[in-house]
């Protein structure tokens, strides 16, 4: 709960905000999903109640190395570089660490549709109700790249493998584009993406950065090829 007394007038200042950890970790995800890929996040937030998918991404066998972390506006800030292993190993992620990773649900995908052997991911529910349901959509588009995926009734099942080329379904879901944007990066032809546009709102400079790390992107009216 937070109470505010007032009447108040609000100064004026400067400050920093940090970057978005949810947003870096798509790219850092796909950095361990492929050997030998290094990405660096700078400046980004990393309060450890929200950095989960650096663990989970530790256990599947990437690097990940922390910098020096600093205080901005009470948070902790830091630089994060994920570099991919040899091999990248699935995971029965465990159930505690969920809330922890919540939001970045879609980016861990991006590393359990290519690792070895059978990922599992339980306890995340909340993911039915966030700007679309999630669990879903997930295990469909897996499926129609390829990838085999189970949807369960509190997350999902996915066996690593090599995506495919095809047409996914992003229901205006800014985390889900950006998930099989980078999957199509590694996939073994084109994905098109319909119902990309709300990338936009939450990364603007997503396309940019994608296509800086070597991703071929091209946009359309209401979609996106990867």
């Amino acid at each position: 709960m937070v109470t505010l007394e007032g009447p108040a007038r609000p100064r004026g200042g400067r400050y920093r905000v940090a970057g978005d950890f949810s947003a870096a970790a798509f790219f850092l995800a796909a950095a361990a999903a492929v050997p030998g890929a290094r990405v660096t996040a700078t400046g980004v937030g990393l309060n450890a109640t929200r950095t989960g998918l650096l663990d989970v991404l530790e256990q599947m066998g990437a690097r990940v190395e922390r910098g020096a972390v600093r205080e901005e506006m009470g948070e902790p800030v830091g630089d994060v570089t994920v570099t991919g292993g040899e091999v990248l190993n699935a995971i029965e992620v465990p159930p505690n660490w969920v809330p922890r990773m919540i939001d970045e649900v879609p980016a861990w995908t991006i590393a359990a549709s290519v690792a070895r052997g059978k990922s599992r991911l339980r306890g995340a529910s909340e993911l039915r109700v966030k700007e679309s349901d999630r669990i879903a959509l997930l295990a469909r588009n897996l499926g129609t790249l390829g990838i085999a995926a189970r949807e369960m009734e509190d997350g999902l099942e996915i066996e690593g493998g090599r995506p495919r080329g095809g047409t996914v379904a992003a229901g205006g879901d800014h985390r889900i584009a950006m998930a099989f944007a980078l999957i199509g990066s590694m996939a073994s032809a084109p994905v098109i993406i319909d119902d990309a546009r709300n990338i936009a709102t939450s990364y603007p400079g997503f396309q940019a950065a994608l296509t800086e790390l070597g991703g071929r992107v091209e946009s359309g009216h209401r979609g996106a090829t990867a």
